[in-house]
């Protein structure tokens, strides 16, 4: 097993609505957005940032959550992102939910601390590990309907899998990498070849074992139920056989040969 790293410039993330994300790297700054952390700080120097706002008129999108949606052939997943920690400009508050197959999973929210001009990075906001072999669809949601204000700086995803062909925009690590705040808490089965394999040899010899221990038992409790029977039936007696009582044979003597 290994651990997959997706950028968040990868195709293998989709953005919604699309314009309402800017795509920031060392190449595309941006010069009209309020935050503006350290790019370098970044996993491959990229990041998505989008903040939702329900009040009218304060976007394009005003009260639409935004989302990043992605499939992933794995166990687990784990969600990185920076955090500003000004209230103004931009205001860095957070409120994140993590779905996993149509599932809430997880949420983060927290309120900004209120220090200007500071970011936290490689912040893990949302983790799952407790997934079965196969894949599955991320999508995480900044913001909720008539919810607060919320900025999101999406640095990266990362997912545990089976060794896999890998494409250009994935790369694998051995470790996650450390953060100091604590990722929100997180608790279908498409097959897996090599785990239906495991599976299979592992559950099949045991329900064979099964099988014959319940055949076992049925058929000595059977026979010792006969064997109970037979005791307790009555034998019958039969004229002139071996069980039967024997023939006492009395001769009596005629008066003819009697003395006086």
């Amino acid at each position: 097993m290994e651990n997959v790293t997706i950028d968040d410039a990868s195709t293998s993330l989709s953005y919604y609505p699309a314009s309402a994300w800017n795509a920031r790297s060392t190449t595309s700054p941006c010069l009209t957005c309020t935050a503006n952390p350290e790019i370098q700080s970044f996993f491959d120097e990229t990041f998505h940032d989008g903040t939702f706002n329900a009040l009218p008129g304060s976007n394009d999108f005003p009260n639409v959550p935004l989302t990043a949606s992605m499939i992933f052939n794995g166990t687990a997943v784990y969600v990185f992102c920076a955090l500003a920690e000004s209230s103004t400009s931009p205001d860095g508050d957070s409120d994140m939910s993590f779905y996993v197959d149509g599932t809430l999973q997880g949420t983060f929210v927290k309120t900004a601390p209120g220090i200007d001009n500071t970011y936290e990075y490689t912040v893990n906001v949302f983790s799952i590990h407790s997934l079965m072999p196969g894949l599955h669809n991320l999508s995480i949601h900044n913001g909720h309907v008539n919810g607060s204000k919320s900025l999101m700086l999406l640095d990266k995803v990362v997912y545990t899998t089976f060794n896999e062909n890998l494409n250009q925009n994935q790369t694998t690590s051995a470790s996650f990498p450390s953060s100091s705040s604590q990722p929100a808490s997180a608790n279908n089965l498409n097959n897996h070849p090599a785990m239906l394999i495991i599976v299979l040899a592992t559950v099949i010899p045991v329900i064979i074992s099964i099988a014959i221990i319940v055949w076992c038992m049925v058929f000595f409790m059977k026979r010792r139920k006969q064997q109970h029977q037979r005791l307790q039936t009555p034998r019958h007696r039969h004229p002139f056989t071996a069980e039967s009582d024997s023939i006492r044979v009395v001769f009596l003597r005629s008066p003819l040969y009697s003395k006086y």
